[in-house]
């Protein structure tokens, strides 16, 4: 008889964590009877196994109501665990992995952390982390020293690093479709940059902008292709720094799209300046689309992507470092105001690193083989067995 799964998330609208636990939906439902578990009803990926809503929807109005928020969604985490006759509940993300730990479901706990910023986000992560119920998933090594580091060396057994799925041969198909008619002779005639990343603080666009700035100084005609969502309401923020530039017409808000893969696969170059990942999806994705990349060296996941020894790291005297996949830049050392005052050397060093591939056509078409070859790591099938395994393991 099949095990039932429980996967718990707020909702399936957007971002790398919902992408990648509806893939795991999806990989796990031949094997586990699965229960995609929300409190919201925003659902844009598509799963597997049975859809289930609880009560519990968000409430931030103030402290108390989140605080009732928290403990509705424990209470009602624990009726569907035993409605549901669910053997194990994985969690992602903080609010969601709080909810797992406090539930007394009496069944197995499994809490996804996605990134290192995770840890510093709200008190509450500590109690997450050391709570002796629960096993935590982290995705890279990176990750496991920093918190190790951080709690000690008796929290090293329940953690377990697993990486995210990528589903290779649907992503080259899904880049080989047409670009949106709107950005066709932009991405055929011009010099493209493109960065696919919803606007949140730790995806850092302010310093993005001002890189865009330095290079656009450069190269008459090279465009900067913004594509992502926007829940947080900092896209406004973003678009008004964007018209004081003095390239405003080269500056596209292209939104999210459904289908990114056709604008990364004929853009010019990809860039990520992140401040924080855990391992950033649409960085091994721009690596699959055949796109040469650029990549701040951000805790945790770009150098994991880019270099077979992340360890061996140790920048030029532009602060770039050529790894075995593509090119890492210096980290930020933090967000940037929302104007064009001040630029700092990581500025200089990511606009030098970008406008390299820009004005060197034969350095793009290695950096696209590279990109390829690094791409070949990502193998679903040998993901989905370890994914199987690692479910069964915490069943026994």
């Amino acid at each position: 008889m099949k095990k039932n799964v429980c996967l718990l998330i707020y909702d399936l609208g957007s971002g790398g964590a919902e992408r990648v636990l509806s893939q795991w939906s999806r990989l796990l439902s031949e094997d586990y009877n699965v229960f995609m578990t929300l409190y919201g009803h925003n659902v844009t990926y598509e799963y597997g196994g049975e859809l289930c809503f609880l009560e519990g929807q968000a409430n931030n109005k103030n402290v108390f109501t989140k605080v009732l928020t928290v403990l509705k969604r424990a209470a009602a985490l624990k009726k569907f665990v035993k409605e549901k006759k669910i053997d194990i509940v994985i969690s992602f993300c903080n609010e969601c992995n709080l909810v797992n730990t406090l539930s007394s479901h009496g069944t197995e706990k499994i809490c996804s952390i996605r990134s290192a910023s995770d840890l510093d986000s709200n008190i509450f992560v500590n109690y997450v982390v050391k709570s002796r119920n629960n096993r935590i998933v982290i995705q890279t090594e990176a990750l496991k020293k920093t918190m190790i580091e951080r709690y000690g060396a008796a929290i090293a057994d329940k953690l377990t690093v697993f990486g995210n799925p990528f589903d290779s041969r649907k992503i080259r198909l899904l880049a080989s479709e047409d670009a949106p008619e709107n950005l066709k002779d932009i991405l055929e005639n011009k010099k493209t940059i493109v960065s696919v990343a919803s606007f949140k603080r730790q995806k850092n666009h302010a310093n993005l902008l001002k890189c865009f700035e330095l290079v656009a100084e450069q190269i008459d005609d090279a465009y900067l292709l913004l594509v992502g969502s926007d829940s947080t309401g900092l896209r406004e923020k973003v678009r008004g720094m964007a018209a004081q530039s003095r390239y405003a017409d080269r500056i596209i808000f292209v939104g999210e799209l459904k289908n990114p893969y056709a604008v990364i696969q004929k853009s010019s170059v990809f860039v990520l300046p992140s401040l924080a990942e855990g391992i950033p999806n649409v960085l091994a994705e721009a690596m699959i689309c055949g796109c040469p990349v650029v990549a701040s060296n951000c805790p945790t996941g770009p150098a994991e992507l880019l270099c077979e020894d992340p360890s061996s790291v140790a920048y030029d005297k532009n602060g770039v470092f050529h790894g075995d996949y593509g090119l890492l830049v210096t980290p930020f050392e933090g967000s940037s105001a929302y104007d064009y005052e001040d630029y700092s050397d990581v500025n200089r060093f990511f606009a030098k690193a970008v406008a390299s591939v820009l004005q060197d056509e034969e350095f793009a078409r290695e950096l696209k083989q590279k990109a390829i070859l690094g791409a070949r790591r990502f193998d679903i099938e040998q993901y989905k067995a370890d994914l199987v395994a690692l479910v069964a393991n915490c069943l026994q």
